[in-house]
């Protein structure tokens, strides 16, 4: 019975396992690929010095473009991943046309808008009291958003909002379910959000 409790808690924090591992392979995969694409480039401009090769790739990471294709093939792939595990579980979950139909999207849409603009007050009367940190937050959300607007607006508010739906609010959630009460494994689940956030709060 012990070993099943593991097993299934195990199970449950599988996805996130997974979506880290599909972070790092796609930061691997992009990283690879600008990588010789500088180096053909710098080579076909003649360029054929290891330090000066070496100069030219490594401005690769500070590239907005590197960026933002980072960006976007890490959530499609997170999306497309979590998607079809979601789907391979359907018979056991809520049909996918019902989760995700105009009601529930607009439902989501403005009691997301209505949380941030809570979180915004919130922040605003705290973070004065936290200049240090205002300032490193303020810093972290530049580089969100300091590439391509579009870019951002897509994986901050459709593909990562997905993923992450479709890994701790469906699978995680639902592992934990068989194990917990809803208000114990909704802890959990939250819990986990924020620490794959690293952030807590």
């Amino acid at each position: 019975r012990m070993k099943r409790k593991v097993y299934l808690l195990l199970l449950a924090f599988l996805p996130v396992l997974a979506s880290l591992g599909i972070q790092l392979a796609a930061a691997f995969l992009v990283s690879f690929w600008f990588l010789v694409v500088s180096i053909v480039r710098l080579l076909m401009e003649g360029i054929s010095d290891p330090e000066v090769l070496l100069a030219g790739t490594t401005t690769l990471l500070v590239d907005p473009l590197f960026n933002d294709i980072l960006i976007i093939v890490t959530f499609v792939a997170l999306v497309a991943v979590f998607l079809v595990w979601y789907r391979k579980q359907k018979d056991k979950a809520a049909p996918f046309d019902e989760v995700f139909c105009i009601r529930n999207t607009v439902i989501i849409l403005i009691s997301g808008i209505a949380v941030q603009v809570a979180v915004s007050m919130c922040l605003n009367l705290i973070l004065p009291l936290f200049p240090q940190t205002f300032e490193r937050y303020s810093a972290l959300i530049e580089n969100l958003v300091g590439g391509n607007v579009i870019i951002s607006v897509i994986s901050t508010a459709v593909l990562a909002p997905i993923a992450e739906e479709l890994i701790f609010r469906e699978l995680m959630m639902k592992q934990l379910r068989q194990m917990f009460p809803f208000w114990l494994a909704n802890i959990i689940q939250a819990l986990a959000f924020g620490v794959y956030h690293l952030n807590i709060v």
